[in-house]
């Protein structure tokens, strides 16, 4: 599995300084690390990286999750904690705690995540998303 930093992001064309117009790049992923788990996907995702003029995102708007920080870095961790705490707290939910929205995320996830294996201990500091390509 390739797994790539926010060095590699860097080195493919995204720049940590505030750009002065907007920019937007896609990436695919297959999965992420955050903390101490490797989420791996059943299918590779798109991931949309953005400068708004205020700050990053980092979204994929058909799960529902993103994250948004003023340094590009930060916006990475945030997505990988959103998409922790959206796995931890509706993923993992039983259905009749849900509104039906939640549900539907809660579906998209399920989907989406083929298996969650330990971190190798040096990724557990690192901001990874795996598969970029």
């Amino acid at each position: 599995m390739i797994q790539a930093t926010v060095e590699k992001q860097l080195a493919d064309g995204i720049n940590m300084q505030k750009p002065q117009h907007p920019k937007i790049e896609t990436f695919y992923i297959t999965g992420l690390t955050y903390e101490n788990r490797e989420f791996v996907f059943a299918h590779e995702i798109p991931i949309t990286v953005a400068w708004d003029g205020e700050g990053w995102i980092y979204e994929t708007g058909e799960y529902g999750v993103n994250g948004f920080a003023l340094d590009q870095q930060e916006a990475n961790f945030a997505y990988r904690q959103t998409f922790d705490a959206c796995w931890d707290n509706i993923a993992c939910a039983k259905d009749n705690e849900l509104a039906q929205s939640a549900r539907e995320m809660k579906a998209a996830l399920n989907s989406l995540v083929a298996t969650i294996v330990p971190a190798l201990p040096s990724q557990n500091k690192m901001s990874l998303l795996t598969g970029v390509r």
